[in-house]
């Protein structure tokens, strides 16, 4: 019987090997740079790795050695204990040195990759939702009462823009969207925006190239936050209250439908989105066919 060929091109070889080392690597900068115990940021006492889905482990930063018996055994621990029941995006901790601990301080964090990102930041607005209509931050922020007695927006010689003045709020949406459109036009064809899309289209292949993903990731969130920020600062000019019930998650939801049916990257098609899904259906809040 002729043996079969199983030769692998030395070239997609390397490449796979260095995209992989690239991850954990990467994963041990963040791990450095976001820590705050002294035993991981000073003394740097862990290990990252890339594991299958059995447990075996194909590739490891930069990291202490003494830690690559213990961290196969703890994936493996995971993957026996939740079998299928593991999905992209998941988070397992677990300190049990019996399974996989060299001793009882040591904890393992595995996290899946995949694209539920969106998921989970609608999850954490709906939690800072509730953190402010707690008893918490009532002193900051009033609790369910909300913040009420807003000034309107001033941009002095041009004068006072409020809710009680239809056409000024309206001329000033205009300004701020347009100025919207304007940046993420420039920003979708810049270096930024690229590197943006690559993520979008395949995060390893984009790692592979050389582009810091998790850099990228926090710039896009920093410049929604901003553009967000702009409206939020609208509609409080406008109404000259804000409370928790004003921000319920189906605004949210809605919001990404419409960034869903337009099209992702697509200006022109969120707009189109925004004036059919808002404008003509109606939205959580606003009159139309089917309100």
């Amino acid at each position: 019987m002729q043996q079969e060929n199983r030769s692998i091109d030395p070239a997609a070889f390397e490449i796979v090997k260095n995209s992989l080392y690239k991850i954990a690597e990467e994963m041990r900068v963040v791990l450095a740079k976001t820590a705050y115990s002294p035993i991981l940021k000073s003394a740097g006492d862990y290990s990252c790795g890339v594991f299958d889905e059995h447990g075996e482990m194909v590739a490891q930063g930069p990291d202490l050695p003494i830690h690559l018996g213990s961290m196969p055994d703890a994936v493996r621990a995971i993957v026996e204990a939740y079998g299928n029941d593991v999905h992209d995006g998941d988070v397992f901790i677990h300190n049990d040195p019996y399974f996989g601990g060299s001793h009882l301080p040591d904890v393992n964090v595995i996290r899946m990759r995949g694209d539920y990102l969106a998921i989970v930041t609608l999850g954490f607005g709906e939690i800072i939702r509730l953190l402010f209509l707690s008893d918490w931050l009532k002193g900051y922020f009033g609790g369910a009462q909300g913040i009420t007695n807003i000034e309107g927006a001033d941009f002095g010689p041009i004068g006072t823009v409020t809710g009680v003045e239809p056409r000024s709020v309206f001329y000033l949406v205009a300004v701020f969207a347009a100025i919207a459109i304007y940046v993420s036009w420039r920003l979708e064809r810049s270096r930024l925006g690229r590197a943006w899309m690559a993520i979008r289209e395949d995060e390893s292949v984009a790692e592979a190239m050389g582009i810091n993903t998790v850099n990228m990731k926090l710039m896009a969130f920093v410049v929604g936050a901003v553009l967000a920020s702009f409206a939020g600062a609208i509609f409080s000019a406008k109404v000259g209250s804000i409370f928790p019930t004003s921000f319920l998650i189906l605004v949210s939801i809605i919001i990404l439908v419409v960034v869903i049916v337009g099209g992702m990257g697509n200006i022109m098609g969120v707009i189109a989105g925004s004036l059919v899904l808002i404008g003509v259906l109606g939205g959580p809040k606003q009159p139309g066919l089917l309100q």
